[in-house]
């Protein structure tokens, strides 16, 4: 990463696990995209009305001519009460569109757009063409 990454702590106590959980999460994101410029992340914790406290996680990955941006929301899921579970799905959410974001780049459609044959039989198969 050119630059390093801003983490940001918001009603959250910043700890050293918690920041290495994050570094950690970054670097998965370097496999799939090796040329990131910046990387911030914010953690926030929030208080929904009918759950009590929930974690806000953004993500802003620049890259060279692109940038990627995920803004994984609370919710009244279970799951937004666990720091982890939402840290983890963000980090993963960003690494598809990171993944998706480079095949674009490199004029190919990302894997979700492509539509294989719902029986995965190809026509071939079938003596078609």
């Amino acid at each position: 990463m050119e630059i390093p990454p801003e983490i940001a702590f918001r009603n959250v106590d910043s700890t050293p696990e918690l920041k290495e959980r994050i570094l950690g999460e970054i670097e998965k994101l370097e496999t799939v995209y090796d040329r990131i410029v910046t990387c911030r992340v914010t953690i926030e914790e929030a208080v929904s009305r009918n759950s009590g406290q929930v974690y806000h996680v953004r993500l802003e990955v620049s890259v060279p001519n692109g940038q990627v941006l995920v803004n994984r929301e609370p919710s009244d899921d279970p799951e937004s009460h666990d720091l982890g579970q939402a840290i983890t799905q963000a980090f993963d959410r960003a690494w598809r569109k990171l993944r998706e974001l480079k095949e674009r780049q490199r004029g190919r459609p990302p894997a979700r757009e492509l539509h294989p044959d719902p029986g995965g039989i190809s026509p071939e198969a079938h003596g078609g063409s």
